[in-house]
């Protein structure tokens, strides 16, 4: 069995004291299965909680310094693999791996890695000491900005977040956003990651939006429910060395839209289609993402694959698939050469439910 130590941030004295050089250190223990101290980076020790993980034999002990709110059980699913280290270069690739599911809560700013020798009566001679050094995010965090848009339209963004709000890495969010062209979108999510070797995610999402589209001469604002579940398939394999991860989303949205004329001048096959419509759908996102960053990728590829169908509600149904692809090349330094490829396909699925307008593929999605 190992036993995970974090430590506590607060300052409460216990009744258990563990001497080192020229210190008492306070610790208080909860199903203490190891008693073992751990050090900070610097050698500093501090007030450390040890929490439990029965059933898993391991020679390495694992430290969380810097926790306050964040809950002892996701921590633990966090870094439990490392448990299974044999050698070291395991234990240096597995704590990487761990710091990146340690970012993906959603709980810390900053997390740093120490990785030192068994001290210790209790140490063996091939044993590790392993130190995940977090600092926790605010609990409200929040800002004001301005953005640039669609068809030149500036936009001033209010947000507002709440981070690990129940100490399992749980989000709550909240945008508003005001166009100089009147327009008023506003969105509120919930997002919270489920424990599993996958990494699922669920989300809630509740928001309006609105845009305009000069080129086919009309304006929609959108007000709807969005659920998510997102989570990683198996890993693939390549060459040995090469590692892709399949993210998968899958997703229920229902939409109320109010589609309108933007000018005079608009075609008649676009007022045939305004006013209200109810879409129902359910939608599949398959994304292989093997590039360096999101934004401004020097290197790397994209796969995102969307599957749709709407009829599930409503007055609209169809079956739509899309295909997008990236690769990017550094060329030079500075200089990335990046090829695209978006297609698709989208098919009525019924006569008594209509295909809308804002439905169709359009060169605003080619750009994005």
């Amino acid at each position: 069995m190992g036993t995970v130590h974090a430590k506590v941030a607060s300052s409460q004295q216990g009744e258990n004291h563990v001497e080192t050089p020229g210190r008492n250190i306070p610790t208080r223990e909860t199903s203490v299965k190891e008693n073992y101290p751990c050090n900070g980076a610097h050698g500093q020790a501090g007030e450390y909680k040890q929490l439990n993980v029965d059933g898993v034999k391991h020679r390495n002990k694992i430290c969380v310094d810097g926790l306050n709110r964040t809950k002892d059980d996701i921590i633990i699913d966090a870094v439990k693999e490392l448990f299974k280290a044999k050698d070291l270069d395991e234990v240096f690739n597995g704590a990487i791996r761990i710091r990146g599911k340690l970012d993906s809560l959603g709980c810390f700013r900053n997390i740093g890695i120490h990785i030192n020798t068994s001290s210790g009566p209790d140490a063996t001679p091939d044993g590790l000491v392993v130190t995940f050094h977090v600092k926790e995010l605010k609990r409200i965090t929040g800002g004001v900005s301005t953005t640039i848009g669609n068809n030149n339209e500036g936009s001033l963004l209010f947000a507002m977040s709440m981070p690990n709000l129940f100490g399992r890495g749980e989000k709550v969010k909240a945008e508003y956003n005001y166009g100089s062209k009147k327009t008023v979108a506003f969105n509120m999510s919930l997002t919270k990651p489920l424990q599993g070797q996958r990494n699922p995610v669920h989300s809630c999402t509740l928001f309006q939006t609105g845009s305009e589209w000069p080129w086919s001469g009309y304006k929609q604002i959108e007000r709807g429910l969005l659920l998510d579940l997102s989570f990683n398939s198996l890993p693939l394999v390549i060459n040995n060395s090469s590692l892709h991860i399949f993210r998968h989303n899958l997703q229920w949205e229902g939409l109320w839209r109010d589609l309108s004329c933007l000018s005079r001048t608009s075609a008649f096959q676009v007022r045939e289609q305004t006013g209200p419509t109810l879409k129902s759908s359910l939608r599949h996102v398959l994304t292989v993402d093997q590039r360096d960053k999101p934004i401004f990728p020097t290197c790397g590829y994209l796969f995102k694959l969307t599957q749709e169908v709407a009829g599930l509600g409503g007055n609209i149904g169809f079956l739509k698939n899309e295909l997008k692809l990236q690769h990017n090349i550094t060329v030079f330094p500075d200089v990335v050469l990046q090829t695209s490829l978006y297609g698709g396909i989208l098919m009525p699925i019924s006569k008594n439910l209509n295909v809308n307008i804002c439905d169709h593929f359009s060169l605003e999605v080619l750009c994005q």
